[in-house]
Order: structure tokens, then C-alpha cells, then sequence
């Protein structure tokens, strides 16, 4: 079991102050390698199953969400939340099936997905990191391009992850995102996003 805490928040258009943000860190979500991950249907804000390369995973929303201030302009709803991952068997008939004959109660996802990982060095100070890079602590912070339904949407994220939690200084946020206005109104989690789909 994981568990993680967790702001989101989700746009119809793309976001040209983050994109530059990552650009400048030479990450690009046209380079980046899409995934499908396969959600169930569950109309649910606190729980969440999907497929994803040969795993289920179950994530749990604990408690719930409040309110907090990321950033000059960015507001949003702070989650936390547990997960499970269990394995597939390659040959099971179910995940096939939800894979290649278009289950109607699974929702297929494509995603572009850039990111870094930030921890502490030594000093005590930002250490950026790849996304894929293994840290017992630290918060992951991603932008992503979303295909679902036939349509484009996009998604900004934080997780914070392990034992240890990493204060982010809202002047990191304001770098990220700019003057972009980041409301409550767009910050939910995965499970809340399906639900309006």
C-alpha cells in the first residue's frame, strides 16, 4: 500500500505558462511517449481502478478534501490518498477484454505525461529529478495531455510521495504556472475528472 497527497486541477486548452516552464527544463509532452491506462466506471469521487501496463490499481481518497493556497493565482484541493497495485497475468481473459473489445464500463485514457521529481539534497535544497527516477520521498510534479472520448484536456498535478513531506514555496508555483489562474473549480482528483467525462 501507498499512500500520497495529491493537488490536481484540469484545463480544456493548453497551458502555455506551464508548457514553458517545462520546456525550459527541455521536457515536452509532443516528445513525450503516450499510455493508455484503462478506468472503470464507477461514478465515484474517492475511489478509483484502473489498468495500466499489467497492473490494476485501487486508489482510495482518505478523509476529505480541503482547500489550500499553492500560489499567487493557484487554489485547489489538497487530497490524500492510498493505493494498491496488484499484477495481471499476461494471458488473463478479463484485462484483454477491457483492452481490445472496448469494454463499455472501462473508460480508455491516453496520455502524454512530462514531469520531474523534486526531493532535498544535502543542503537541504531542491533536487530535480526525471520522473522515472526511484526517491524514497519527495513530490512529483507533472503536466500532462489527456485523450479521452475523442477530446483533448489537460491536467497539472503534484503528489507528494513517502515518509517525509517536502514544503513547496509557492514561489516555485508562481514560477510554474505564471499569471495562469488556477481555480478551485478546476482542481479535482482522477476520480472526480471521469465522472464528468
Amino acid at each position: 500500500m501507498l499512500a500520497s497527497k495529491e493537488i490536481r486541477w484540469f484545463f480544456e486548452k493548453e497551458n502555455k505558462e506551464i508548457t514553458n516552464w517545462f520546456l525550459n527544463k527541455n521536457l515536452t509532452i509532443t516528445t513525450a511517449k503516450p499510455r493508455t491506462d484503462y478506468y472503470k466506471k464507477l461514478n465515484q469521487d474517492d475511489l478509483g481502478i484502473k489498468l495500466r501496463e499489467g497492473n490494476i490499481e485501487i486508489k482510495e481518497r482518505i478523509g476529505k478534501a480541503t482547500k489550500k493556497q499553492m500560489g499567487k493565482f493557484a487554489n485547489g484541493f489538497f487530497e490524500s490518498w492510498v493505493k494498491w497495485s496488484f499484477n495481471v497475468k499476461l494471458e488473463d481473459i478479463e484485462s484483454k477484454e477491457i483492452i481490445y473489445d472496448e469494454n463499455p464500463e472501462w473508460i480508455a485514457i491516453t496520455k502524454n505525461r512530462i514531469g520531474l521529481k523534486i526531493t532535498h539534497d544535502a543542503n537541504g535544497k531542491y533536487s530535480y529529478l526525471p520522473i522515472t527516477e526511484r526517491v524514497d520521498y519527495g513530490c512529483q510534479i507533472e503536466y500532462t495531455r489527456i485523450e479521452a472520448n475523442g477530446k483533448f484536456l489537460y491536467t497539472f498535478g503534484l503528489e507528494w510521495f513517502g515518509d517525509k513531506f517536502i514544503e513547496i514555496d509557492t514561489t516555485l508555483i508562481d514560477e510554474i504556472t505564471g499569471t495562469s489562474i488556477l481555480g478551485c473549480l478546476e482542481s479535482y482528483g482522477y476520480a472526480e475528472f471521469l465522472n464528468r467525462l
